[in-house]
């Protein structure tokens, strides 16, 4: 709940200084990190 809070927040930050598009692209680098970092359970016991 609070990492969604600080999502919008960071969201509107960005888009008010025009930068949106730095945004997304960090966002879409922290979740393919992210996502590495912690792989689902299924195939950490596989």
């Amino acid at each position: 709940m609070e990492q969604e809070f600080l999502y919008m927040d960071s969201l509107l930050s960005y888009m008010l200084q025009g930068d949106a598009d730095l945004f997304l692209t960090r966002q879409r680098l922290y979740s393919l990190r992210y996502i590495s970092m912690s792989p689902p359970r299924d195939s950490v016991t596989s």
